[in-house]
């Protein structure tokens, strides 16, 4: 005759296991970092993994500086952080799996991120709903925190201004004709569109735009199409990676043409990998004062931590996280009053410069130009 089970204890011994992974789980997050429960948690979503890799390194590097910064000096109003990092892989589904988990499961009321205009476009209803602050230091889309949600900021200038920038140098160059590359994606397709119609404003002959996968390895179709129709130079939006590829293959081809190139390809990686190749490229990026006294301390302590020196959008994504950590201190720490916050301050002196939230909460920023030679970023001047 079979033993009879005895329920009560069974379910006591399942309660108790449950109860030890729920405490597991909730002092544990991707990153193997511990929490503690009486810290104020901040998520955050960078592209750990894929083609923006080593961006998002830097990325989730700077937050968590500007978390044990403030940490180590006992704190804001005593109330201490955590954070909480997920891989948004700059794909709109993966943000979406990585944005439920940090706002269904963590529990966290603002988010540092998205990276990508497309994780911003898809995350931003959801986390709407969800009453949670996205602050995004690098989704550059025109029009992005209008169309993705009330609670989606932006600490990044957006594109409608920078492809201006492009097109006030290629005047400046006296450029007649021009060709666009491309990654196709939200932001790439986004500021090509702003600079064609720059462009056309100020008589300038688009002959063609090629759009390009930002996985792929290969350009010389859309390089030898750019070539034949011989513009007097070409404006190139892509990630790092990609554009390291675009610039050695388009000296393969014996391209002659100037080149500007938007903010993303301004990265070690570029330098690293092109040789010669990209000597001559001018890149816009949103200016950072580099006399300010909180930039000047940011990029050594990054550098000291790190080993390296801040990436394009380090700096606004340390911002963006003092900023958040700032808000959730200072109020009830709520999504809404975190919102609210972030609207009602009058302005931020921070490592990117000083700036304040309008009322499509997003900022208002100049931007500054670079020339690389001799394997180095330098100033350039218009």
């Amino acid at each position: 005759m079979a033993k009879k089970m005895n329920w009560p204890r069974v379910v006591g011994t399942l309660v108790v296991i449950l109860a030890i992974i729920a405490i597991i789980i909730g002092v544990t997050n991707q990153e193997g970092t511990t929490t503690n429960s009486d810290e104020i948690k901040i998520g955050a979503m960078f592209p750990l993994s894929g083609t923006l890799a080593n961006l998002g390194s830097a990325m989730k590097d700077a937050s968590q500086l500007a978390v044990d910064e403030v940490n180590l000096n006992g704190g804001i109003n005593g109330k201490k952080f955590s954070l909480i990092v997920e891989d948004g892989k700059c794909s709109a589904d993966d943000a979406v799996t990585a944005g439920r988990k940090l706002i269904d499961i963590d529990g966290v009321k603002a988010i540092v991120g998205p990276t990508c205009s497309t994780e911003t476009a898809a995350l931003g209803p959801i986390a709407t709903s969800a009453q949670v602050v996205l602050l995004s230091p690098s989704a550059t889309k025109p029009g992005l925190t209008l169309q993705a949600g009330d609670y989606v900021f932006r600490n990044v200038a957006p594109d409608s201004y920078q492809g201006a920038e492009g097109v006030k140098i290629a005047e400046s160059l006296g450029t007649k004709k021009v060709a666009v590359l491309y990654a196709n994606d939200e932001y790439g397709a986004a500021l090509k569109d702003v600079f064609v119609t720059e462009a056309q404003a100020k008589g300038i002959q688009v002959l063609l735009t090629e759009a390009m996968d930002k996985e792929g390895k290969d350009f010389r179709t859309q390089l030898t199409k750019i070539k034949n129709a011989n513009p007097d130079l070409v404006y190139l939006v892509v990630f790092p990676k990609e554009g390291a590829i675009v610039l050695r293959q388009q000296k393969e081809l014996g391209m002659t043409n100037k080149w500007i190139a938007a903010e993303a390809i301004k990265d070690d990686e570029v330098i690293g990998t092109t040789g010669d190749a990209g000597n001559g490229v001018i890149v816009t990026t949103p200016r950072v004062t580099y006399d300010n006294e909180v930039f000047t301390k940011f990029a050594l302590d990054y550098k000291s931590k790190y080993g390296r020196e801040p990436d394009i959008y380090a700096g606004e994504t340390y911002d963006a996280t003092k900023i958040l950590m700032e808000a959730a201190a200072n109020t009830d720490g709520s999504g809404r009053a975190i919102r609210e916050y972030l609207l009602n301050k009058e302005s931020y002196t921070l490592a990117t410069g000083n700036y304040k939230f309008n009322e499509n909460r997003e900022v208002k920023k100049d931007y500054q130009y670079w020339i690389i030679r001799n394997g180095k970023f330098e100033p350039y001047q218009v």
